[in-house]
């Protein structure tokens, strides 16, 4: 694909690019003046609605502040795409946020650019899992968090209208299978579900959803031995449900006499 790419001086070039896109884009004031630069891989206009949902959540970056500030006012920021470049585009971000600031734009940009992961590798990816391994988030990130998930789902999840791939059904399926679950997180799940009140559409639904489902030779097997195994506690509960029962009506049978 050619493409015409402007540079920071002014001129233009042509080149043969190939291999991984990124664009360089401005955010604009509602003056039409630039006042962060950024690149992306991703459509500019998934890239605006990203920042936008970002500035609307807890996050409380310069850029952001910005955002919100525009918002509160009732403008949006509008986003411009500058030029297209070869690779993750890290050293044309730099380029660009030194061009602008030296030019006297009052950028937003909280560094000097090339910042973040643009696809790491297999091992890179393992040394971050690695790393978080065994962390365990303060009160108030937990908060934070879950208010911003909540608002997610109140503008209409990041799901929402998206369809899934086969593929990547399959591979959430992959990952799934096979993953040990403790007992802990069965107890906690346990008691937050206890006392919910589905109803009737939402029960019919799932019947619906159930009653086409089929079950392979090995799956039948696998929860037939989870029935055998967990069926001596269930039949302990269930005489203890019986035993109190009966106590209850000898009470008020005595009650009567």
């Amino acid at each position: 694909m050619k493409i015409h790419r402007q540079n920071v001086d002014g001129s233009v070039e042509r080149k043969l690019l190939t291999g991984m896109i990124t664009k360089i884009y401005h955010l604009l004031d509602e003056h039409g003046i630039i006042r962060n630069v950024g690149k992306t891989s991703k459509p500019l206009e998934v890239r605006l609605k990203e920042h936008l949902n970002e500035a609307r959540s807890v996050a409380k970056n310069h850029r952001c502040r910005w955002i919100r500030s525009m918002l509160a006012r009732g403008y949006s920021p509008a986003i411009e795409l500058q030029t297209e470049v070869r690779g993750n585009g890290c050293k044309a971000e730099i380029a660009y946020i030194a061009y602008y600031r030296k030019m006297g734009f009052n950028l937003v940009n909280s560094t000097q650019g090339g910042d973040g992961l643009v696809n790491p590798s297999l091992v890179v990816r393992r040394k971050m899992s690695r790393s978080h391994i065994g962390k365990s988030l303060s009160y108030d990130a937990k908060r934070k968090i879950g208010t911003a998930s909540r608002q997610n789902q109140i503008n209409g999840g990041f799901f929402k209208g998206k369809k899934q791939s086969v593929k990547a059904k399959e591979k959430i399926s992959r990952k799934q299978k096979g993953h040990p679950v403790s007992e802990k997180t069965r107890l906690s799940a346990s008691r937050t579900h206890k006392g919910k009140i589905v109803s009737l559409v939402t029960r019919q639904k799932i019947r619906q959803a159930r009653m086409k489902q089929t079950f392979s030779f090995e799956t039948r097997q696998k929860l037939k031995a989870a029935a055998m195994r967990l069926w001596p506690i269930k039949k302990e509960k269930i005489e203890k449900a019986r035993r109190k029962r009966a106590a209850l009506l000898q009470i008020d049978m005595g009650k009567i006499c």
